[in-house]
């Protein structure tokens, strides 16, 4: 049986020795509630007294700022360094996103190991599913602004003489391509006297 505490020196909890004072932050109020063992859970049938000890935990944010939250914002950031990239060039911006999106996956399984297995989502899981769609948003501009590229793009007049030529269609092309080769030849000439 309980014995209510006589001692007033042992009359609290002493929280300074925490081991993992560094990681969770205990709270100031803590609930003990006594009671006893089912006797049908001891081999012997006795019954045992139990003191159960309820204390508000919660878990330091530190940690999580400067190991998760920042570099994430530091790679989603980094990731709009795909706009810098051409248009035209969309193997170069998709690249550059695909390798954040990649890092943010991997920074995610590092965050699911520190955190226990629960079946809801906490804020830093949310967190990073944001910076994950924000990827997927980067990717899909990317994509968008090239197919709006080649669908309003002109036939660039170079590369109809060259396709002319290449297949020996010069003289089959018609009075456009003589028009382009016209205008070519006359800015070769401006350039060739420019440059002189």
């Amino acid at each position: 049986q309980f014995v209510e505490n006589q001692n007033a020196e042992y009359a609290s909890v002493n929280t300074g020795d925490f081991a993992q004072g560094g990681e969770y932050q205990l709270g100031e109020c803590i609930r003990m509630d006594s009671s006893w063992t089912n006797p049908k859970l001891s081999l012997g049938g006795k019954v045992y007294p139990i003191l159960m000890v309820n204390m508000l935990v919660a878990r330091k944010s530190g940690f999580w700022k400067y190991n998760i939250v920042w570099p994430m914002l530091i790679l989603v950031q980094c990731s709009f360094a795909a706009f810098a990239v051409d248009v035209d060039a969309l193997h170069d911006r998709c690249s550059v996103t695909l390798t954040v999106l990649l890092t943010i996956v991997a920074l995610k399984y590092v965050v699911a190991e520190k955190l226990p297995d629960i079946d809801y989502a906490t804020l830093i899981d949310h967190f990073n599913i944001g910076c994950m769609l924000l990827q997927m948003l980067i990717i899909v501009e990317n994509t968008l602004a090239k197919v709006v590229l080649l669908v309003n793009r002109k036939p660039d007049p170079e590369s109809i003489i060259a396709t002319a030529v290449v297949e020996n269609e010069i003289e089959t092309c018609g009075e456009t391509c003589q028009m382009i080769n016209d205008n070519v030849e006359a800015h070769e000439w401006y350039v060739g006297f420019a440059i002189v």
